[in-house]
């Protein structure tokens, strides 16, 4: 197991390989993000622990893909996000955590 970075390169080796970014499209490949995280749901609501965690590799190789295509770094992308979520208020509502709006 490697690093983010590691990993990422290696997502981004794979597209290369199968030459996406000349076959495929942002939207296309959002399709199939919104199709991973649809079975990540599925392994949420009744699989293990180990289904959980292939399927969240899953949206997190499908993030990188469209990270790549966006050309954007899904490190720094994560990162800010991070930024901007630690700093948030808000309160917790049925289980999750609610911004609070301006």
């Amino acid at each position: 197991m490697g690093t983010f970075e590691h990993e990422n390169r290696r997502v981004v080796d794979w597209m290369e390989s199968k030459d996406l970014e000349a076959n495929s499209s942002p939207l296309d490949q959002l399709g199939k993000m919104a199709e991973e995280v649809g079975e990540l749901v599925a392994a949420v609501n009744g699989g293990s622990i180990s289904e959980i965690g292939d399927e969240l590799g899953d949206v997190i190789f499908t993030a990188c893909v469209q990270a790549r295509l966006q050309k954007l770094n899904p490190v720094d992308c994560l990162s800010r996000a991070v930024d901007k979520v630690t700093k948030r208020k808000g309160s917790w509502v049925n289980g999750s955590f609610v911004k609070q709006n301006y």
